[in-house]
Order: structure tokens, then sequence, then C-alpha cells
């Protein structure tokens, strides 16, 4: 039998996690429960279980992700500059105009978005070809 969770003790957890809560706990850990961001002040419903899992607000955890992964554009400069066969500049979301024609220019350089590494990762799109390594 699983254990009922006291609303204020499940309140005060879903604060802690980055999110106060805007209605009263819906009762079960799996329930969404709506709520706004801490963080970015955006309205959201996360359950309490996903929460502690994986953080209150889908915004905020893409973009900590996204910058914990972001390099400086000094480093990614230095970079282009040294001789190498091919570079790849990933992103989670698209790239510009003006990038895309750039790397069109820039024969060493590959765009890879986040579509392209979907398709890699979940239909089973060969590495090479999903990172344009294929010549």
């Amino acid at each position: 039998m699983v254990q009922k969770l006291d609303p204020e003790i499940a309140r005060k957890r879903m604060i802690s996690y980055g999110m106060e809560p805007t209605v009263l706990y819906p009762g079960r850990v799996d329930a969404p429960w709506p709520g706004i961001c801490l963080e970015c002040k955006q309205p959201g419903s996360p359950t309490l279980s996903n929460a502690k899992r994986q953080g209150v607000c889908a915004p905020c955890g893409q973009a900590r992700a996204a910058e914990a992964l972001r390099l400086p554009l000094s480093e990614v400069v230095r970079a282009l500059m040294h001789p190498m066969p091919r570079a790849l500049l990933v992103t989670n979301g698209k790239f510009t105009v003006e990038c895309i024609k750039w790397a069109q220019g820039e024969k060493r350089l590959i765009l890879v978005t986040r579509v392209r590494l979907e398709r890699w990762a979940i239909d089973g799109l060969p590495r090479h070809e999903a990172l344009c390594l294929s010549d």
C-alpha cells in the first residue's frame, strides 16, 4: 500500500524543487500540479515525482543544459583557425540563415541540428549520416 504524502510536506518539497504551487496538492505524486517556476516566473504543471528527478520547468532545465554545453565563441573561432579536417557545430535548436550561409562557404564546418541528432538516436540513422561525415 502506498503511503499518503502530507499536503504541506508535498508543498514544501515542490517549493524546494523550484516551483510555487498555485493550487492545493492533487493528492498523488504522479498527478500534474500547476504552479509558477521560481526561476523564470513561467507557469508549469510538473508532477511531484518528475520535479524531484528532472526539475520543475522544462524551459529552465533546457537553458541550464544548453549553457553547460556551450563553448565560448573564442574557443570555437580558435578551433576553426587551426588546420583540421572538419569541425562540427551542434545546436539544440535551429541555425540562423547567416550561420547556414557561412557554413556553406566554410567547407570544414558541419552544422548538426537537434532533428538530425534525434534521427540518429531514435530512428537509428547511421552516425556518419547523422553527423554529415559521409564523403
